[in-house]
């Protein structure tokens, strides 16, 4: 029911993301032409339009590509079957297949989702075997993520980075305008109504609290048609729902140095989010490098989950936090059962 609000559904016309498309189909343009690879990392929030531009754009193709989603393929060694469709046991066999498979065919390779791979060291396998595949084939690859650009090239090993010299294309939130007509746009073909008042007002919430997603957009739309309740209440409520799992399958992703270090902040915060010292984080978390420990606010600041501050009057003495309470709340929940780092 309400396919058209799913994401299952694939609009004919992609609504505000003209300029992204047309990167995307560069590619294919001048690979298919020109034979002149070009390779991207498409990266943006959740439910900016990612995969149904994709999507759309691969539908134009006639099979000149390879897709493969991180949601099925969490592995190296996975999506390298993915590609090859084979089965065999060995990374090595299973590169030099697809070597030959793309001389015989050229393509694009497509990777979708790549954040659904949790190990860094899945990733950087991956990049250093499409490294290997775009020497040897010349085959223009595309990555996908949700993860921020500069947190993704950090995983990539600098000689798959210079060889693969990834251009970078970021899918902005939509705002508040943007959201209103897409869902507008999905409403068309439906035999329901709803009250004036209700695009407006979830397309304010979303934007306000959760980054401009339309699949959260879509999602709350489907579930108040249904419960055909249209209040702000209703919305609140399933926006707590759908960030609380997010963040949850999110957090689960973090390599577990994080997970200690976010645990250990919770108790040396002592009550709820309240600002830290950096210096004392350094003295009380001893054993732990200032380095070290600048380099897993840096990490935990460009994932969204801590902030950078200064209070008082000196503006030299550096403060942390969690970037809002909600975000503290779930790490606190998250890291109930997680042994700390060791604090003096």
């Amino acid at each position: 029911m309400y396919f058209e609000l799913t994401e299952s559904y694939q609009p004919k016309k992609i609504l505000f993301r003209d300029e992204n498309i047309k990167e995307i189909k560069e590619v294919f343009y001048r690979f298919k032409n020109f034979n002149s690879p070009k390779n991207l990392l498409i990266h943006g929030f959740s439910g900016s339009g990612k995969t149904t531009c994709i999507n759309h754009i691969l539908s134009e193709q006639n099979g000149n590509y390879i897709y493969i989603s991180g949601t099925q393929c969490i592995t190296a060694h996975q999506i390298l079957r993915g590609i090859t469709d084979l089965t065999y046991n060995t990374r090595e066999r299973l590169l030099s297949e697809a070597i030959i498979k793309m001389k015989r065919k050229p393509c694009v390779i497509v990777i979708d989702e790549l954040n659904k791979m949790k190990r860094v060291e899945e990733i950087r396998w991956l990049f250093n075997d499409l490294n290997t595949l775009y020497r040897e084939t010349g085959c223009s690859v595309i990555i996908i993520t949700n993860k921020n650009a500069i947190e993704t090239e950090k995983i990539i090993p600098e000689d798959a980075k210079k060889t693969l010299f990834l251009n970078k294309i970021e899918f902005k939130p939509y705002d508040a305008i943007e959201m209103k007509g897409i869902l507008e746009q999905r409403m068309k073909k439906l035999e329901c109504s709803i009250p004036e008042f209700f695009l407006p007002l979830l397309s304010s919430k979303i934007i306000k609290e959760y980054d401009g997603s339309i699949r959260s957009g879509l999602f709350i739309l489907r579930e108040c048609i249904e419960a055909n309740d249209f209040s702000g209440e209703r919305i609140n409520k399933i926006l707590k729902k759908i960030k609380g799992e997010e963040f949850e399958e999110n957090f689960q992703s973090f390599p577990e140095h994080e997970k200690k270090f976010l645990a250990s902040l919770i108790i040396l915060g002592e009550e709820k989010n309240q600002l830290i010292a950096i210096t004392t984080i350094i003295q009380r978390l001893k054993f732990l490098l200032p380095q070290r420990i600048s380099q897993l606010i840096n990490s935990l600041e460009s994932q969204g989950i801590l902030i950078r501050t200064v209070a008082g009057q000196d503006k030299r003495k550096k403060y942390v936090k969690f970037i809002r309470d909600d975000i503290y709340s779930m790490v606190n929940d998250l890291t109930s059962n997680i042994i700390p780092l060791e604090i003096g």
